[in-house]
């Protein structure tokens, strides 16, 4: 079945709808809580400035991360300024292209600027998501331990993150197995797989800097952890400091869930649920994942924006949108 333009647009346009509705109603149900809305008004012009700084701090190193794998596996020095406004350029471009946009930004910038293959620029994105899901079911096991929870979903999902990087293996062997007609559509989308795969696979088992992601990707979630018992702090929420870690963790997962531009509302509702399977309010978990999406946009705009004027002689939009469309169309074979 071929994808038409008209067809990807309905789809984009509708996952926009749903997760703007989504959305809506939550902010409906947190700011419809008079109890809320008072502890909303209350939040000073200096709290919201520090939440920004920190905010601003929790980006920075991911551009740091990104920066630190170019140099060192691709003999490649990003700009200090690319450093700092990638991140945020990524965050917005998750808005203004669904299902994945921020990835797909990030890896043609680098191909365009930097001229870094789009396939090494994805599995730089894979590897980082997997030292994520190894640090999360590393936590995820003593969180359950801890509470008495060894025989739980938590034990048996966090046994599954720290062995996420087996996934990248056998699938890479599992689609370089499969036998297709040469020059077709399904040959290139294996090329594809297989070059990110094994890229991905380099990365891995680079273990020196591997470990030193290990380690950023950790102040990086301790940084998290700080933000959001701030923002519990400010909203005078009642909550522990092992809930709270859990909740970082399981923010920072719910980004691989893409179903909405953005994941617009679908965030808000993964958050508050897993909020309340961790023993806290829904409607505690819902109010924090609110202000991250408030934080978090007003740096986007201001500084991704910025970014996007900056690079506006380098970046081909026709690019990305031929990008985006191609992605779309692979999705749906």
């Amino acid at each position: 079945m071929s994808i038409t333009p008209g067809t990807i647009k309905i789809k984009a346009s509708a996952a926009y709808a749903v997760g703007l509705l989504l959305l809506f109603y939550i902010a409906v149900k947190i700011f419809g809580n008079p109890e809320y809305l008072v502890l909303m008004r209350h939040v000073s012009f200096s709290q919201v400035i520090i939440s920004l700084l920190i905010g601003f701090f929790l980006f920075l190193i991911n551009g740091y991360i990104l920066a630190y794998l170019v140099k060192q596996h691709y003999w490649t020095t990003i700009k200090c300024i690319d450093m700092v406004v990638l991140p945020f350029m990524m965050h917005l471009f998750s808005y203004i292209i669904p299902f994945r946009g921020g990835l797909l930004f990030s890896a043609l910038f680098l191909k365009i600027k930097y001229n870094i293959r789009v396939t090494e620029g994805i599995a730089i994105g894979v590897f980082t998501l997997i030292i994520s899901l190894i640090i999360t079911g590393l936590c995820g096991i003593y969180f359950a331990v801890s509470n008495g929870m060894l025989c739980s979903v938590w034990s048996f999902l966090s046994i599954l993150f720290i062995l996420s990087p087996l996934v990248v293996v056998i699938l890479g062997r599992f689609v370089r197995d499969i036998e297709l007609k040469p020059g077709s559509v399904p040959d290139k989308i294996k090329t594809i797989i297989c070059s990110i795969s094994s890229s991905s696979q380099r990365l891995l088992t680079d273990y020196r800097r591997s470990l030193v992601i290990f380690f950023l990707t950790i102040a990086s979630n301790i940084g998290y952890v700080i933000f959001l018992y701030f923002i519990a702090f400010i909203l005078q929420m009642n909550t522990t400091i092992d809930r709270i870690i859990m909740f970082a963790l399981m923010m920072r997962l719910s980004t691989i869930v893409r179903l909405a531009p953005g994941n617009l509302g679908v965030q808000e509702f993964f958050s508050g649920g897993a909020y309340y399977m961790l023993g806290g309010s829904l409607n505690d978990g819902l109010a924090m994942a609110l202000f991250v999406r408030f934080i978090s946009l007003m740096l986007t705009f201001f500084i991704g924006i910025g970014g996007l004027l900056m690079n506006m002689n380098r970046i081909r939009f026709q690019e990305i949108k031929r990008l985006w469309k191609e992605t779309a169309q692979y999705s749906n074979l």
